[in-house]
Formats: structure tokens, C-alpha cells, sequence
């Protein structure tokens, strides 16, 4: 007896069950449709990344600008004759000297109509 048909013989009597005839080409198939899959996924995300990146850089430079602005306008705040600096900024923008202030006298028990 052959080692062959002693294993069917065996097999047979135990049940084994028969295995499935694989095709290799639909196996290449089926593994490559994940692969493109993840492949386009690590694409966008890597276009993501770099737009993020790219805007963070960005909002450094913007920070970097305003500090230095903001360190010009401290030290031009705390310059000598402040004040007469402030007078000459304040008719600059077109603000007027308040000369004389009404008040509104309203009782609790009246409401204000516009």
C-alpha cells in the first residue's frame, strides 16, 4: 500500500474536510484592491499634512510681525513727552475735547425710550 492511498483511506473514514481550490488571480485581485485603497489614504494625508504645516508656518511669520510691531509700539508708549505725543495723536484721528457733559436724570419707576 502506498503512503498516498493510506492517507485518502484515512481522510475519508475521519472527514476531513476538502479544501477549496484557490485561483491565484482573483487572490492578486483581492489583495490588491486594499493595497490601492491605503495607498490613495496615505496620499491624502500626507496633502493634509503639508497644507497644515505649511499654515502653521505662515501664522508664525504673522505672529513674529505683530510682536515686533508691538514691541515698536511699547517703546514709542514709554518714549519721553508722551503725553504731548498723545495730544497731537488724538487730533490726528479727529477725536474733539469734550467741553461740557448733559446727564439724563431717569426716575426707578420710569422706563427709558429711545
Amino acid at each position: 500500500m502506498s503512503t498516498q492511498f493510506l492517507t485518502q483511506a484515512i481522510s475519508e473514514k475521519i472527514g476531513f474536510p476538502a479544501l477549496p481550490k484557490i485561483n491565484i488571480r482573483k487572490m492578486w485581485a483581492l489583495g490588491l484592491i486594499p493595497i490601492a485603497a491605503i495607498l490613495v489614504f496615505y496620499i491624502f494625508q500626507i496633502s493634509e499634512i503639508t497644507k497644515a504645516v505649511s499654515l502653521i508656518s505662515r501664522y508664525e511669520k504673522e505672529m513674529i510681525v505683530l510682536y515686533q510691531q508691538n514691541k515698536e509700539l511699547e517703546a514709542g508708549l514709554f518714549g519721553g513727552n508722551s503725553l504731548a505725543d498723545l495730544d497731537s495723536a488724538l487730533i490726528n484721528l479727529n477725536y474733539e475735547k469734550v467741553s461740557k457733559v448733559y446727564y439724563i436724570q431717569i426716575m426707578d419707576s420710569e422706563m427709558a425710550v429711545k
